[in-house]
């Protein structure tokens, strides 16, 4: 799934992945973001690849989805098809739950959670379509 973000007040299309652990972004990005570097010495791993460096870390990027906004550390890699990887530690912080049979995710908004629906492909225009919001069920007992 993919969504538009806006990473340091630039609006990019990411892609929301469950299965990745952190969040990346490509070294070919860092410049056009205006991301301060630290170095790394620490490699990562996917499948059916060999390990890799991980070229540095971007502390407290400030990043902006929808209405939830927040600081996240970014792991700068070489990515071949995505520009930004939204990993676990991403939806985690920023409470989403992602419905893959609906081509949509939860995005909890103060107390409401609200869904919205994506486009999968990432060559379409992605946009913003929020269809529902789920009501917080109130005790029956007084």
């Amino acid at each position: 799934m993919y969504v538009k973000i806006r990473v340091n007040d630039r609006e990019i299309v990411a892609m929301l992945d469950s299965g990745a652990t952190n969040t990346f972004v490509a070294n070919k990005l860092v410049t056009q973001l205006g991301l301060q570097l630290s170095n790394s010495q620490t490699s990562m791993k996917v499948v059916n690849a060999k390990a890799q460096r991980i070229l540095g870390m971007a502390y407290g990027v400030p990043m902006v989805l929808d209405k939830w906004q927040g600081k996240q550390d970014l792991l700068v890699v070489t990515l071949d098809d995505f520009d930004v990887i939204l990993g676990l530690d991403f939806l985690k912080k920023a409470k989403i739950a992602l419905i893959p049979h609906l081509d949509g995710f939860c995005l909890r908004l103060r107390y409401v959670p609200v869904l919205f629906l994506v486009i999968r492909q990432w060559w379409l225009k992605v946009e913003r379509r929020e269809v529902a919001w789920f009501q917080p069920l109130r005790s029956a007992r007084p």
